[in-house]
């Protein structure tokens, strides 16, 4: 596209830094103030930069350092870009949308009854209490009733469910300043939602059933209109640990304020321990049997949620079979990826935030994986025309947006250890990607205005028969694979790679969207609240 602005749409903290990408020729940029209409700031533009994701050449106009608080327009000769806030709390609302995302997303949960909880925009998407769950699998009567729908339908999948819960407590964790009384208390109440699901979710061995799924696709209608039989998926390792790992995690958190509730988590984390123990990708894991060339991806894919397991019972028990294991096998984990394929950014949270004994070396190590992750992130962002970093590791297929929030916090965690501003810069700019300034020029999180995702295949929203949909969750975003038939239709063949996204209902491949694609922006805003104050400075610097 010729002649266009790529901006923050949701808007620039006041004390990060801050660029927009333009595809207008030119030398200077003036920041206009919207109301006054007066120059406030006059910057130069880069030169012209190709990038090759997109097919673009664009000029970036950088004004880190202007941090007036307002609403301004950049102009550029007689062509001028949309609006955008600058301010201290400008994150705010996404915090609040992301939250209320989450919790209308609830199985079960009557919003209807509760209509007072949440604001007039969501009065729409009010549901009566539904699909109770109580499912016959193998003999057996399971209540599987209550957490949440984690993606665009009504089916609800265990890994993700703890994923949302990390993010939930990791953000209360590292940042407990960011959130005062009231918004602590809502966070922790939306994580016990979650957890009650999870406890039902593991059965009297200790393992733990992947999933809740219907037993054909249903396409339309509110979760009170879904009659569909439910059936409960097969037992995996990937859910076990996943459920061990926040089990563990919540069991400290709930310590304080419910130790009857912490120690029924901790009894679960430890059961669900002792079954992984006996499946064949422990043993795998561990070298008992088997080649790395037999199953390379499954074991690389699982190996982070094994560090991350063992580091979450570590902190949680202190117990020495952890901490070897841990020393054992810490040179073979990554320590990145929140939550996207790998899990070892959460792993590296749960060691050095742990108040049991530390080995200093394995921090040291952790310290360099982090940095190393980062560094190849700055690198892949140098190399990009939007600053975004996609291009390290993956790129863009489906869940694109979920691997660039994880790279976010990767460099956020990064900045918090070592204090380099190149993490924290590559953290912003890809976050200014998630909120607009990318090919697209659009938002990838649900919002009901201009600028932002209006058509997110997700059944909620389109059970609404208006022009409107529930705001804040995050979509998938550009696909070159375009796997459904909508995308392979409507999105050309030969599309440059980061503008193979569609903002239809109907493009599960590009524009479904999850709440643990969601949820990590809790957490990342959090970081902005006061740039670099976390539990880390006083633990970890």
């Amino acid at each position: 596209m010729k002649n266009k602005f790529y901006i923050n749409r949701v808007g620039y903290h006041a004390s990060a830094d801050k660029i927009a990408v333009c595809t207008v020729n030119g030398r200077f940029f003036n920041i206009i103030d919207a109301q006054s209409g007066a120059s406030v700031y006059e910057g130069r533009l880069s030169d012209p930069i190709y990038d090759k994701e997109s097919d673009d050449t664009v000029r970036i106009a950088d004004f880190s350092d202007f941090n007036q608080h307002g609403r301004f327009y950049i102009k550029i000769g007689i062509r001028r870009s949309g609006s955008f806030e600058i301010s201290d709390n400008v994150f705010d609302g996404v915090k609040t949308d992301v939250m209320n995302a989450i919790k209308m997303s609830r199985c079960g949960y009557d919003t209807l009854a509760h209509a007072d909880e949440f604001g007039e925009e969501l009065a729409p998407f009010l549901t009566g209490s539904a699909h109770p769950d109580v499912i016959s699998h193998s003999g057996k009567r399971y209540d599987m009733s209550g957490g949440w729908h984690t993606m665009g339908g009504f089916d609800k999948d265990v890994p993700a469910t703890c994923i949302v819960i990390a993010e939930l407590l990791y953000s209360l964790t590292v940042f407990p300043a960011s959130f005062d009384r009231a918004r602590k208390k809502r966070l922790l109440d939306e994580c016990r939602w979650g957890l009650d699901f999870l406890l039902k979710m593991q059965d009297s061995d200790g393992g733990v059933f992947s999933d809740i799924h219907a037993k054909t696709k249903f396409t339309n209608g509110s979760p009170e209109e879904d009659t569909d039989i439910r059936l409960i998926g097969e037992k995996s390792c990937l859910a076990c640990l996943r459920f061990a790992s926040v089990t563990a995690l919540a069991a400290r958190t709930f310590e304080r304020s419910d130790k009857a509730y912490s120690h029924r988590l901790s009894s679960a984390a430890q059961m669900a321990w002792i079954y992984i123990v006996g499946t064949s990708e422990y043993k795998y894991y561990q070298g008992k049997y088997g080649s790395l060339d037999d199953d390379l991806d499954g074991l690389y894919a699982l190996e982070s949620d094994f560090m991350w397991t063992m580091c979450e019972m570590y902190s949680l028990t202190g117990g020495s079979e952890f901490a070897n294991m841990i020393e054992q096998k810490y040179t073979s984990c990554l320590f990145g990826g929140f939550g996207d394929r790998f899990c070892g950014g959460y792993a590296s949270l749960a060691y050095l935030l742990a108040d049991k004994p530390k080995k200093d070396f394995i921090v040291s190590f952790i310290r360099m994986r982090v940095s190393f992750r980062a560094d190849r992130l700055w690198i892949a962002r140098c190399e990009s025309g939007y600053r975004v970093s996609c291009s390290a590791g993956g790129g863009y297929i489906y869940g694109t947006n979920q691997r660039i929030l994880s790279n976010i916090q990767q460099c956020q965690l990064a900045y918090l250890l070592t204090g380099d501003t190149r993490y924290l810069r590559t953290a912003t700019e890809n976050l200014g990607y998630i909120f607009g300034c990318n090919p697209i020029g659009s938002a990838f999180i649900t919002a009901n205005k201009d600028g932002f995702c209006r058509n997110p295949c997700h059944r909620l929203s389109s059970s609404v028969y208006e022009d409107i949909c529930l705001p804040g969750l995050v979509v998938g975003g550009a696909n070159i694979l375009r796997t459904d038939p909508f995308s392979k239709w409507n999105i050309e063949k030969n599309t440059p790679p980061a503008k193979c996204y569609i903002d239809n209902k109907f493009s599960y491949a590009t524009n479904e969207p999850s709440i643990h694609y969601s949820a990590p922006l809790i957490f990342i805003t959090a970081f902005y609240d006061e740039i670099g104050r976390s539990v880390f400075n006083s633990l970890n610097r």
